[in-house]
């Protein structure tokens, strides 16, 4: 059964989720226009998504969506938007038109691979999803779309079907060819690859994996070319380097050198932040040069910010005791402070758009996970001054003081109420139309919406208050690290959590490396760079005293 393809463009998913409950009739007729906009589109022209929705729907709705997509990404995912609309109308087999033709009856048809096929359902070629009677699901190709993909990509076509693959006798020839030129003329296997595609017609990689796989079958393989480092040992080796293990025992057990191994891991992280894109960049984010005028206006000076640098409360009884004295941000703080949090996302969310994907600046990726380190820590100070709110709605709803409740009550009820507020800090956009870069909303009304829609969704009625023997287990009741689940990228920048427990076990200058690196005094994260310049130190110096920490860490968990 394949599987639905994933909807890339976040405007599509969104009229997928909107046309769940459309009558069924209407979602066929959807699908019936998705499939001729999709030979419509021109991969070079940016279309709007209110005009997009009118194509499929039919109808323009009261509140047009904003936003503007390219051609070539709209026409990539209306396939999938195909396929997701006939999995929610419940497509069956015995539906389809007759004369739709399977992904193998293509591929015989035009000559070409499963592959292939893959690849031009992405360029246009729509699939529709069907369920058979016995319950097996596959796609068809409707011939109307078949024909207008073969009058567009008419071309193309010819090409693929003339393509001819390389077969054993050519390859072998290849691999002589190359090895005369390597024995006979001392030229190295980079040449001798441009070379062979010029002479015989062929491309640069294609030559190159011919002889290649032909030199690896030889009984003396002489070009001894690194291939693609595969995911997951790129992965181990940056996780190797996260706990502080010294490249060069890394680089002994994986064969590489240990420059490759600093490149590899740099390289992961860079791809580990672009993984968290999506939840990282806030709503309404500006281009860069307008983040660089917004950081002048809104940013505060690094005097003027005193950063959590305590544990969180996380006892019923201390948490709730705590909030009776005034501890709430008022409007004009408040403001700064999401103001500042909301540029920094938006800042990091460009510098890690801009990292290249051949290799990975070390300064782009520092600062970003600098500014999302800071971010961070403003957010946890956004949630602290909504705990008042949270424990007075949560009373409210209840009926009763919250320690009455049974303890794995007050757990449960505090934990997704965090987490709605959480939710709700996250998405919170300081900016409104119409007005200016310092004028914010105040952040309490989305999180009152945020924990009555989670309440509403909890069943309040099975929470009775505790007898008079339950209420002193309460008082000592633990609350789950809510600091801990800030964001889904939060394990990838933060320090690690026994970080703060070993700093008294480093030397004084390890000590103020991390202190300053990760904000742990109060005071915003700084770069490497800064901290070089701060304390007249090298960048290697910093990485060494972050891998003692690591090393303090693992003994002290042993």
């Amino acid at each position: 059964m394949p599987r639905l393809s994933t909807i890339r463009l976040e405007p599509l998913r969104e009229l997928v989720a909107e046309l769940r409950y459309t009558p069924r009739a209407a979602l066929l007729r959807c699908i019936e226009r998705a499939e001729s906009l999709a030979l419509e589109i021109d991969p070079d022209i940016t279309y709007p998504m209110e005009w997009i929705v009118y194509r499929v729907t039919g109808y323009r709705p009261k509140d047009s969506p904003d936003g503007l997509i390219v051609g070539e990404a709209l026409v990539a995912d209306l396939s999938s938007l195909v396929e997701h609309l006939c999995d929610v109308a419940g497509l069956r087999e015995d539906e389809i038109e007759p004369g739709a033709s399977s992904i193998d009856e293509l591929a015989g048809r035009w000559s070409v691979s499963r592959k292939s096929i893959e690849r031009y359902r992405r360029q246009g070629l729509v699939a529709r999803r069907a369920e058979s009677a016995a319950g097996v699901v596959r796609l068809s190709f409707s011939a109307r779309v078949v024909d207008g993909f073969e009058e567009k990509r008419s071309d193309r076509l010819e090409r693929a079907a003339s393509f001819e693959r390389i077969g054993e006798r050519e390859r072998k020839w290849l691999h002589a060819r190359a090895l005369r030129y390597h024995r006979s003329l001392g030229c190295a296997f980079a040449p001798i690859a441009v070379r062979l595609s010029e002479r015989t017609g062929r491309s640069l990689s294609t030559v190159r994996r011919a002889i290649l796989l032909a030199d690896e079958r030889s009984p003396e393989p002489t070009f001894r070319v690194r291939r693609k480092l595969p995911e997951r040992e790129a992965r181990v080796i940056a996780r190797a380097m996260d706990w502080g293990i010294k490249p060069g025992l890394i680089a002994d057990r994986f064969g590489r050198s240990r420059t490759s191994v600093l490149r590899i891991a740099t390289d992961e992280h860079g791809a580990r932040l672009q993984r968290h894109l999506p939840s990282i960049r806030p709503e309404g984010a500006p281009d860069g040069g307008s983040i660089e005028q917004a950081a002048n206006l809104i940013l505060p000076p690094a005097s003027d910010i005193r950063l959590p640098c305590e544990e969180p409360v996380l006892e019923a009884k201390t948490l709730i005791a705590s909030l009776q004295s005034p501890g709430s941000i008022d409007a004009a703080r408040e403001a700064r402070i999401a103001g500042a949090h909301w540029l920094l996302l938006a800042r990091a969310a460009h510098a890690i758009e801009s990292i290249p994907r051949s290799t990975a600046p070390v300064s782009i990726i520092d600062a970003a996970e600098t500014d999302l380190r800071w971010a961070l820590q403003l957010r946890r100070m956004l949630v602290e001054s909504q705990i008042p709110l949270v424990i007075r709605t949560l009373e409210d709803r209840l009926g009763s003081p919250l320690m009455n409740m049974r303890p794995d009550q007050i757990r449960e009820l505090v934990r997704i109420c965090m987490l709605a507020t959480i939710g709700a800090v996250a998405g919170f956009h300081p900016l409104r139309p119409g007005r200016s870069l310092t004028d914010f909303g105040r952040l309490a009304s989305p999180v009152s919406l945020a924990m009555n829609r989670i309440l509403s969704e909890h069943d309040l009625d099975r929470v009775r208050p505790a007898s008079s023997i339950g209420r002193a287990a309460t008082a000592r009741a633990e609350l789950a690290d809510w600091t801990r689940q800030l964001a889904p990228w939060q394990k990838d920048v933060e320090a690690h959590p026994r970080l703060r427990g070993v700093l008294d076990r480093l030397d004084a200058e390890d000590r103020a490396i991390l202190i300053a690196r990760y904000g742990l005094a109060g005071s915003p994260p700084k770069t490497s760079a800064a901290i070089c310049e701060e304390l007249d130190l090298t960048p290697a110096r910093i990485v060494s005293a972050y891998r003692r920490a690591r090393m303090t860490i693992r003994q002290s968990m042993a």
